[in-house]
């Protein structure tokens, strides 16, 4: 809609201008002519040059700089508010390239500019008075949340595609507070809360890839998508809360459809908090998880004045017999990934498998694992043992098996 009133708005007042041979707009005579709009006006020769070869020009960065070229020469020419919106028409068509696939560095950087001045420049642009008498004031006012949603979900993305999960995070709920019925967006910004590590925060990002699968319609995703996002979130709903209970999954999915964001107590029970209410109280859960009470030992005999020696005589370069059961936090790179942070007991991550070949799972957050660890390495604050992925014994992950070599009898 946003390009459709620029032309309307915008592209017939340049096109008017630029008939004009003389270079300068003449007052139309007669009693009709008075009761007509007084059409804007160039200033000079100079003017009618800037404004036909901005005009004219079909790169867009170039396109910019005549604009700017021309604002700067003509800061208060008598087509201001036409030559914002030409400079908001571009800055949109150049963010606009910052979703699409393959973009590189340096178009992600423009797309990011532009979207910020799509920002910067939005009260302006779409004030009362630069209102086109042909647009009404419902289409004025859908052409700028338009506009308004294009820049935040440019500037979420390229933050997300970054690895600036708190900015992404931020302008996402920016752009599903002017429209929720986007189901992309909400599967991105689940990804941005999980992606900030923060397990105490990963119900949100349930809640959000719930949300994802319940929007249809335009705003939904296409079916492939949305099987693909259903069985990601049947995954991580197991790996977090347990998968003896398809009913709440139904029961998220349900709740998610009624808002875009979860209500101020929401919450989800994880797989631990499940357990030790069955158990009855900590003292209970730990004597029914001797997994959590060795590491928990382990820890604070690490952590202690003596902890690196400890480590050093009896605990590098072997195996610890117990058999901990934990949870995939994070993993890098995001494709075929060589380190792997878990949780044994922390939420955010107190262990890290390091492996030399790729491992081949697609891994999920909350995703269970099992582990014997080999221990390499460990760090005292944040706590963090490192195991040789390789040399551990480890249920739940696989790693790339070299190819065998081929070898070719010579021929006779």
């Amino acid at each position: 809609m946003f390009d459709r009133l620029v032309r309307v708005f915008a592209g017939t007042a340049l096109a008017v201008t630029l008939t004009i041979t003389s270079g300068f707009a003449q007052a139309p005579a007669g009693a009709a002519a008075q009761s007509a709009p007084a059409q804007p006006k160039v200033k000079d020769q100079g003017e009618y040059d800037a404004l036909t070869a901005a005009s004219k020009e079909t790169d867009l960065v170039k396109k910019l700089a005549l604009l700017k070229a021309w604002q700067d020469k003509y800061p208060d020419s008598e087509f201001k508010n036409q030559r914002l919106l030409a400079f908001m028409d571009t800055w949109s068509k150049i963010a606009a390239k910052g979703l699409q696939p393959g973009v590189t560095p340096d178009q992600t950087s423009q797309a990011k500019d532009a979207a910020t001045s799509l920002l910067t420049n939005l009260d302006a642009a779409f004030a009362p008075e630069a209102k086109p008498p042909a647009v009404t004031d419902d289409q004025w006012k859908q052409a700028r949340g338009q506009v308004e949603q294009q820049a935040h979900l440019v500037l979420g993305y390229i933050a997300l595609q970054a690895k600036d999960y708190p900015t992404a995070e931020a302008e996402f709920k920016k752009y599903v507070a002017l429209n929720d019925q986007n189901a992309q967006v909400a599967y991105w910004l689940g990804a941005a809360i999980a992606g900030q590590k923060d397990m105490s925060r990963y119900p949100e990002a349930l809640y959000q890839w719930a949300r994802a699968v319940s929007i249809s319609g335009t705003g939904g995703l296409p079916a492939d998508g949305k099987k693909s996002a259903s069985d990601y979130l049947t995954k991580a709903w197991n790996g977090y809360h347990g998968d003896d209970d398809p009913k709440g999954l139904q029961d998220l999915k349900d709740l998610a459809s009624k808002s875009a964001l979860p209500p101020a107590d929401f919450k989800i029970k994880s797989v631990v908090d499940r357990e030790k209410e069955k158990a009855g109280g900590e003292e209970a859960y730990l004597a029914q998880h001797p997994d959590i009470k060795l590491w928990r030992d382990l820890k604070a005999t690490l952590i202690d004045t003596d902890g690196q020696a400890y480590f050093d005589k009896s605990v590098k370069g072997a195996i610890i017999p117990q058999e901990f059961n934990a949870k995939v936090v994070s993993w890098k790179p995001d494709e075929k990934p060589t380190e792997i942070t878990i949780s044994i007991d922390d939420p955010k991550g107190d262990a890290l498998i390091k492996y030399e070949k790729p491992v081949n799972n697609k891994l999920v957050v909350g995703q269970p694992i099992q582990i014997k660890g080999y221990a390499d390495s460990f760090q005292k604050d944040p706590f963090l043992l490192t195991f040789s992925g390789e040399n551990s014994q480890i249920k739940g992950i696989t790693v790339e098996k070299p190819k065998p070599v081929v070898h070719h009898r010579p021929r006779k």
